[in-house]
């Protein structure tokens, strides 16, 4: 026989390090042994946006999605009246990734934005010289001189996960929480102002790196100067100064529907190895 047990938390149950601020656990009993469970609570739905009521730690038997919709339609049923709720589901982590997207949308959710997953090997290949635009570092220009730029970039963002976040906060503070979160120290010479030979701000090409590999966190043109194909040459400074650093693969995470910067860097040689992450969200209920 099985049943659902609700368990109330607080947030003083918050994993250490962990954006999660868990209200309630939802299990599902068998014969007294716990078969599913997620928890209910309010968090970062991405990175550098507010919290947000969302599902987490969602554990069923594999295959078994009649399970793994039960406890995940009682999570999202405990939301409170009216907010949406989110469910975010990274490829890479689970084995079972393409159930769960199954199983999200046989319980009511509907895909919000999805990202795929680029890599881009050094193999000793020529990179694009660039004599249209110069190329400065955050250590050189200086972060307002970045925010600056990134701010006025993002105003006609094609990355929905920063069209979202910009709705509730200001740009220059969207921008410079963007650096303070992805330029660690051991970054600031690989993220770069790409300025015209006459000085004029152009876009910003970001690189940081874990270990031997790197990630392209970020790159902009401003909307002066889009549709001239200078995305991909801020995407190959930025394989240069991953190169300078021996980072052998980078890799890009990029909107599905940002096609322009899809283009760009499946030119520079980057190519998609899989969708990343999906993020489902049920429309409020009961409002």
């Amino acid at each position: 026989m099985a049943r659902l047990i609700r368990h109330d938390l607080s947030e003083s149950d918050t994993r250490p390090g962990s954006t999660l601020r868990p209200i309630a656990r939802y299990e599902l009993e068998r014969d007294g042994e716990t078969v599913a469970g997620v928890t209910l609570g309010r968090a970062e739905v991405f990175e550098r946006q507010p919290l947000e009521h969302t599902l987490a730690r969602w554990s069923f038997p594999a295959g078994d999605l009649v399970t793994g919709a039960a406890v995940l339609t009682a999570g999202a049923d405990a939301a409170p009246t009216g907010v949406p709720v989110y469910l975010d589901i990274n490829g890479a982590v689970y084995d079972d990734a393409d159930d769960r997207c199954a199983i999200a949308r046989e319980s009511g959710f509907e895909l919000a934005i999805e990202k795929h997953r680029l890599a881009w090997t050094d193999s000793g290949q020529p990179l694009i010289e660039s004599d249209e635009l110069a190329f400065r570092t955050l250590v050189e220009v200086g972060r307002d001189r970045l925010v600056e730029v990134m701010a006025g970039a993002a105003t006609s963002t094609l990355d929905r996960v920063d069209s979202l976040s910009l709705t509730r906060q200001d740009p220059r503070r969207w921008a410079d929480s963007f650096i303070a979160h992805d330029a660690r120290s051991a970054d600031q010479d690989s993220w770069l102002l790409a300025e015209s030979t006459g000085g004029k701000p152009i876009g910003v090409v970001g690189i940081s790196a874990d270990g031997s590999n790197a990630t392209l966190c970020y790159v902009c043109v401003a909307p002066a100067y889009r549709g001239r194909r200078l995305g991909e040459q801020l995407v190959h400074a930025g394989y240069r100064a991953a190169r300078r650093r021996g980072l052998g693969t980078v890799y890009a995470y990029v909107d599905a529907a940002n096609r322009p910067m899809l283009a760009a860097l499946e030119r520079s040689g980057a190519r998609v190895e899989s969708w990343h992450k999906r993020l489902f969200v049920r429309p409020p209920h009961g409002s």
